[in-house]
């Protein structure tokens, strides 16, 4: 039992010791950055828009050669590749007399880049002859990240390296960082990388290079995908520069997708470029293609610079398949781009269209409105410009020759159609006559033809007129006609209603004084009377022609038959009805109106069924 007990008091030990290591680690990663690394920091901010600036800024801030002890190197903050800011405008309240110095002759060339190096040779030559003051005393941290910032200032400034000496310093610190860095230091660790792969480059070493770069991409962290992008970038031009063409196609267009994702349409644009000039050896539609893709995204993200050089591409693309959409695409970026570089191309591009159009002094125009070159490519262009003029003007004595045998045969033509044309004179006078009076008379046959067209318009559109008058006017008068028939029937269908409310009135009185011989009277059916019509028309108004449609269809009915017909359809009780038609009493009612539609109008329903069946047809039929 003594040696378990000796084991767990020393892993309890090695907890402890482990959860000090990480207390003091985070305490070093938490901590105030100083005054040279606040400085360090502002200067990485100005890499990106003015290298050459941070660089005399850099120069200004030398270190010394004693570093201090490394317990307070690093700094909290993030670092974006490619020279993004650690701290945003991060500075120290109390920087050297130097360093203020440096950073007034910067403030105006912030935000534009120059990348010609005896500007950065001028401004390193002020700093050194007006102060000369001792180094500044820099952590081993500190002094790593001068390095990794004068590197990269270098590189963005387009100062080729000549050494790697630089390099290494930062390298020789971070990439020795242990299991407690910061987050920070592992970032620049990266940037270090990359600019490992950058120097190599420089120096001629692709192999070297090309390993960097590799390393650069696998252990960037997941969130800084702009600078796995830009080692995608700088392997596919080490692909390109060693003719393995498919492999650089296929880096350069994951280059191209990464730069978008980050938003970073500059580098995407450089890849684009890269992909136009690769397709150019291999295939022109594809090296077309990604040209227009390249002008779009410069439109869009309102690049004038980059657009300009896409077009002056473009224009060099024309010139071996269209020369008059070459010299187009070349007018307008003369007309439109300030660029020296774009300009020189362009009329060189438009110089020689003209040469292959055989146009001399267009030609010669945009030779002489060319920009001097300013390097040993633009000198070689230039001189195979005007090598084609000239060899164009030596060719001109022949073609002069030609022109003047073409000019004589010409005349000679001329001459000898003169001579025909005099003789054919008088044959073209009397044809010319013969044609006037042949046009004079076709005039007056289409004149009188017209005037006839015109005339048989005229009376149609008048029938035409007149007929729907009359439409109009017949059609108005059946209206007026078709509103007097209703009103007459409408008067009818009133007079019969206050008949039947009149002769209901008189049967109430009629039945309380039981005076058959009154209701005789009134409702005498063996002379004309009025009271019958009355409810006649009553009831074949009401009920849709019923009484008529009896008569003509069961002719063998009997008048009494067609009075209870009316009666029934009136709605007259059966109690009146016997009353009215002298019944001996209610039943024999009630069996007349059951058994008269089947002894006389071949149906098996009661009169009240037959009536009741008959409106619902003529409903239906209404209906459809």
């Amino acid at each position: 039992m003594g040696w378990n007990v000796t084991f767990h008091s020393s892993m309890r030990r090695l907890v402890y010791i482990l959860l000090l290591m990480m207390a003091a680690g985070t305490v070093a990663c938490q901590r105030t950055p100083g005054e040279a690394e606040r400085q360090l920091i502002y200067i990485d901010s100005l890499i990106a828009d003015a290298p050459d600036s941070a660089l005399t800024l850099l120069a200004a801030l030398s270190p010394s050669p004693n570093p201090q002890p490394a317990g307070t190197s690093g700094a909290s903050g993030t670092s974006g590749a490619f020279g993004t800011s650690e701290a945003s405008g991060a500075s120290g309240d109390s920087s050297p007399s130097k360093l203020e110095g440096a950073r007034g002759s910067v403030s105006e060339s912030v935000g534009a880049r120059d990348s010609s190096p005896s500007k950065l040779e001028g401004a390193r030559g002020s700093v050194s002859a007006s102060d000369e003051a001792s180094p500044v005393r820099m952590t081993a941290g500190e002094r790593a990240y001068h390095a990794l910032l004068t590197a990269q200032a270098m590189y963005k400034a387009y100062i080729p390296a000549t050494t790697d000496s630089v390099i290494n310093v930062a390298w020789d610190y971070y990439g020795h960082l242990g299991m407690f860095a910061s987050a920070t230091d592992r970032q620049r660790r990266v940037r270090a990388m990359l600019y490992k792969g950058t120097t190599a480059e420089e120096l001629g070493h692709p192999d070297s290079a090309m390993y960097w770069y590799k390393r650069t991409e696998l252990e960037a962290a997941p969130d800084d995908q702009k600078i796995r992008a830009y080692s995608m970038f700088r392997q596919a031009s080490l692909f390109q520069a060693q003719y393995d063409l498919p492999t650089a196609i296929a880096r350069f267009k994951t280059a191209t997708d990464a730069f978008m994702q980050c938003n970073d349409s500059i580098y995407a644009i450089y890849c684009i470029e890269e992909l136009s000039a690769i397709y150019r050896l291999i295939d022109v539609d594809s090296a077309l293609l990604y040209i227009n893709k390249g002008i779009s995204l410069a439109k869009k993200f309102k690049l004038n610079d980059e657009y300009y050089t896409q077009l002056t591409t473009l224009a060099g693309l024309y010139l071996s398949t269209n020369v008059t959409q070459s010299v187009e695409v070349a007018r307008k970026v003369l007309n439109n781009s300030s660029n020296p570089i774009n300009i020189f191309k362009c009329c060189h591009i438009a110089s020689e269209a003209f040469c292959i159009r055989g146009n001399i002094d267009s030609a010669e125009f945009y030779i002489n409105l060319s920009p001097k070159p300013t390097n040993a490519i633009d000198s070689v262009i230039h001189f195979q410009a005007l090598s084609h003029l000239e060899e164009l003007k030596q060719s001109m004595p022949e073609s002069k020759n030609s022109i003047a045998v073409s000019d004589s045969i010409a005349e000679n033509l001329i001459i000898k159609s003169h001579k025909s044309s005099i003789r054919n004179s008088e044959y073209e006078v009397i044809n010319e006559y013969n044609n006037e009076a042949l046009f004079k008379s076709k005039l007056v046959k289409s004149l009188l033809l017209i005037t006839i067209i015109l005339i048989l318009l005229s009376c149609f559109f008048i029938y035409r007129y007149k007929q729907q008058r009359t439409a109009s006017l017949i059609s108005s008068l059946r209206n007026d006609f078709s509103r007097h028939l209703r009103d007459i029937e409408e008067q009818k269908y009133e007079l019969a209603s206050n008949h039947i409310y009149l002769l209901k009135s008189i049967e109430s009185k009629l039945n309380n004084n039981k005076n058959k011989s009154i209701i005789s009277e009134i409702f005498d059916s063996e002379r004309e009377n009025p009271v019958w019509d009355a409810l006649r028309t009553h009831a074949d108004t009401s009920c849709n022609g019923i009484i008529t449609h009896i008569e003509k269809t069961y002719p063998t009915l009997s008048k009494k038959d067609i009075q209870l017909i009316i009666l029934c359809c009136c709605g007259f009780s059966d109690k009146s009805i016997m009353s009215i038609l002298d019944y001996t009493n209610q039943k024999s009612v009630y069996n007349r109106k059951r058994l008269l539609p089947s002894e006389k109008m071949n149906s098996d329903l009661s009169l009240t069924q037959f009536i009741e069946k008959y409106l619902e047809n003529q409903v239906k039929r209404n209906v459809n």
